[in-house]
C-alpha cells in the first residue's frame, strides 16, 4: 500500500556560513570507494582504548569528521572523559582532547559556529548527576566549561533550534545505584523540565515544562521550526507526544502504538517524523519493537505496515530511506532494517559484520559522502546505501 503525503510549501532558507561550509565539504569529501556494493557493510578503524565503551555520543562535525565523547564501561563501572575523532578519508580514529569531566548518558549538539555543546549526564558512582555543560572546539581540540543547566539530568535530549539556541528537555534525576560493580542505565525518575541554552551568553534558562515526564525520548526539529518529542515514559506518557513552540508544549494526537518508553526518531524528507521504539527482555517487561510516523500537517500518528524487529538508533539516508541498526529484542542478535516512506514498509537489511550481541545499541552517523558510520563498544563499521 502506498502512502501519499500532501505537497508542502517550500520554505526560504537563510544561507549561513556553516551551511556554505557544509555544502563545500559535501563536494570535496570522497565518495564511497569503487566496488562497494549498495546495501553492504565494510569494516573501518576501531576506537583503540574504549574497550566495551557504551552510552557515548557521536557528532558529525562541519569538517566531515565524527566526534565521539565520554561513555561507560558497563562491566567495570568506569566512566570516561576521553574523546576520539573519526576521519572518513583515512578510516582511522585519533584521540583528541578529553572533556573536563567524565560523562555518560549525556547529550552532544553541533552549534552553528562549529563547536559542540555537551550537557549533563552521569559522572560516576560516587559523584552522580551532572548539571554542568562544556564546549568542544574542533580548531583547537580542547574542551572548555560553559554555563550550568538549571537541572542536573541524564538520559535527556537536546536539539538545535532554528535561531541557533539549544532546547534541552526531559531526562532523569534520581541517582543510579550500582549493583555488583555495574550500573542500571534505566533507573531514575523521569522529569518534565525543559530549558534553553544561548550560545551567545553561555547561559541556560528555564522554558515551559512538558505535559508529561519523559526520558530516553528524542527531540526532533520539524520543518516549521517546532520540536516534537514522543513517548519516553510509563503509563499515559508512553501513549503521548507533544510539540514545543514559542516556549510552550502542546499535546499531539495520541500515538498509534502505545507503550513507547524509549525511542529513536528521524525527520523524513517529506517532513514526517518516524519513531522506532523497543527494549530488550527483562524480568519486568517482555521484549518488543514498534514503529510509527507523525504527519505534522494532519496531526495524525500512523503505524508502519510492519515492524523492523530491530531495536537501535536511526539514520536518514540520502535516498530518503531510514536505516536502523541494533539488536533483535527477543534474542539480542545483531540486525538491521530499512524503512521506505513511499511504501510505509520495513525490509531486512544486511547485518553489520561485528555483532551487537550482548551489547546496547550504539550510534549511527550519516557521513558527508552518504555512508553511515555505526559505532558500538570499541568497534565501528560503515554501511553503503
Amino acid at each position: 500500500m502506498t502512502r501519499m503525503n500532501p505537497q508542502r510549501l517550500a520554505r526560504i532558507l537563510t544561507i549561513t556560513l556553516s551551511g556554505l561550509l557544509a555544502a563545500v565539504l559535501a563536494l570535496v569529501t570522497p565518495a564511497p570507494a569503487l566496488g562497494q556494493t549498495a546495501g553492504t557493510w565494510t569494516t573501518t578503524g576501531s576506537m583503540t582504548g574504549i574497550k566495551q565503551h557504551h552510552s557515548y555520543t557521536a557528532t558529525l562535525l562541519q569538517n566531515g569528521q565524527v566526534l565521539v565523547a565520554g561513555g561507560i564501561n558497563l562491566a567495570m563501572g568506569i566512566v570516561y572523559a576521553n574523546a576520539f575523532l573519526y576521519s572518513p578519508s583515512t578510516g582511522e580514529w585519533t584521540e583528541t582532547g578529553s572533556m573536563t569531566t567524565t560523562r555518560y548518558d549525556h547529550t552532544a549538539t553541533l552549534l552553528p559556529n562549529g563547536e559542540v555543546l555537551v550537557t549533563g549526564g552521569y559522572k560516576n558512582e560516587n559523584s552522580g548527576l551532572l548539571d554542568s555543560a562544556e564546549l568542544y572546539n574542533p580548531s583547537t581540540g580542547k574542551w572548555s566549561a560553559t554555563g550550568s543547566m538549571t537541572v542536573a539530568r541524564y538520559n535527556h535530549s537536546a536539539v538545535l533550534l532554528q535561531n541557533g539556541e539549544v532546547l534541552i528537555a526531559g531526562g532523569q534525576t534520581s541517582p543510579v545505584e550500582p549493583t555488583g560493580g555495574t550500573f542500571t542505565l534505566t533507573s531514575g525518575s523521569p522529569i518534565n523540565d525543559a530549558e534553553i541554552y544561548d550560545p551567545s551568553t553561555g547561559a541556560f534558562t528555564e522554558t515551559g515544562s512538558m505535559n508529561y515526564t519523559r526520558a530516553q525520548a528524542q527531540l526532533t526539529l520539524l520543518q516549521d521550526g517546532d520540536v516534537l518529542i514522543a513517548g519516553g515514559g510509563t503509563g499515559d506518557a508512553g501513549c503521548t507526544a507533544e510539540i514545543f513552540s514559542d516556549g510552550q508544549w502542546s499535546l499531539t494526537s495520541e500515538l498509534a502504538e502505545c507503550g513507547v518508553t524509549q525511542d529513536a526518531a528521524a525527520l523524513l524528507s517529506n517532513g514526517d517524523v518516524l519513531i522506532e521504539a523497543g527494549n530488550l527482555p527483562t524480568i519486568a517487561a517482555p521484549a518488543y519493537s514498534l514503529s510509527e510516523f507523525y504527519d505534522p500537517s494532519t496531526n495524525v500518528w500512523q503505524a508502519t505496515l510492519d515492524q523492523p524487529n530491530v531495536w537501535g538508533p536511526l539514520a536518514l539516508l540520502t535516498n530518503g530511506q531510514v536505516l536502523v541498526v541494533g539488536v533483535v529484542p527477543a534474542s539480542g542478535d545483531p540486525a538491521a532494517a530499512l524503512y521506505d516512506p513511499s511504501s510505509n514498509e520495513w525490509t531486512p537489511a544486511a547485518s553489520p559484520p561485528t555483532p551487537f550481541a550482548g551489547q546496547l545499541p550504539g550510534t549511527l552517523t550519516r557521513l558527508l559522502n552518504g555512508q553511515v558510520l555505526a559505532a558500538a563498544a570499541s568497534y565501528a563499521v560503515l554501511f553503503t546505501p
